[in-house]
């Protein structure tokens, strides 16, 4: 779930014909009836379709992951400057909810692609712009 941005619709996979929809959250609180829920809460959900013959298709979970942009400030970068290995290290515990992927860029061009770790070694000298990208697509955050 991207809760930096509105809810988002889950639909069934294939809903041609006449069925009647049961959408329930893990506590099996029904939220719809269609074949289709709007749902702005990471947790699990389960849909089950109704034939006009009342027979019932097997239950199909669907589990929705919040996430959201990283927030990052001052305090969470480390530079080590003026050395053998110039490096910038990012603090990741105050970022957020999100499985991030980082980059940074000098100037207008990306001095290395998105990747898993947030260290970067034998960094040149000058300005850098750090990029924290949310791998589900909550957004990209700079600092």
């Amino acid at each position: 779930m991207i809760n930096n941005l509105p809810p988002i619709t889950l639909e069934t996979f294939n809903a041609n014909d006449t069925y009647t929809y049961e959408w329930t959250d893990e506590s099996n609180t029904i939220i719809s009836s269609q074949s289709n829920a709007t749902v702005s809460s990471g947790v699990i959900y389960t849909v089950v379709a109704t034939s006009g013959l009342n027979c019932n298709s097997f239950s199909k979970t669907i589990t929705v992951t919040e996430s959201n942009v990283a927030t990052i400030n001052l305090n969470d970068i480390t530079i080590t400057d003026d050395s053998d290995n110039n490096s910038i290290t990012i603090n990741t515990s105050n970022l957020g909810i999100g499985d991030y992927e980082f980059a940074i860029k000098k100037m207008d061009e990306f001095i290395s692609n998105y990747k898993p770790e947030a260290i970067f070694e034998d960094v040149t000298p000058g300005i850098h712009t750090i990029y924290i990208q949310d791998k589900k697509g909550c957004g990209i955050s700079k600092g």
